[in-house]
């Protein structure tokens, strides 16, 4: 009887960790920009611009991502010349 050698995949707390890495990590990536802001204006107020910035980077990148996955099977049309 054989048997099968799965191939090396991640753990769940792996997986998991990875994750969180990326999160704070683009977290971090807006803190420039917010913290230069914040200094040219001088308005604490503008602090709430971290959250959105990250909001707005995670939702592009989700975007992007389901492009990429949705290329192979998208359907080449030809358009008509004018």
């Amino acid at each position: 009887m054989t048997t099968m050698q799965s191939t090396p995949t991640l753990s769940r707390r792996a997986m998991l960790s990875q994750a969180g890495c990326g999160f704070g990590l683009l977290a971090l990536a807006q803190l420039p920009l917010t913290l230069k802001l914040v200094r040219q204006e001088r308005s604490l107020g503008l602090l709430a611009f971290a959250p959105m910035s990250f909001l707005r980077a995670f939702a592009r990148g989700i975007g992007m991502t389901a492009a990429v996955l949705e290329l192979p099977w998208r359907r080449r049309t030809i358009r008509a010349e004018p």
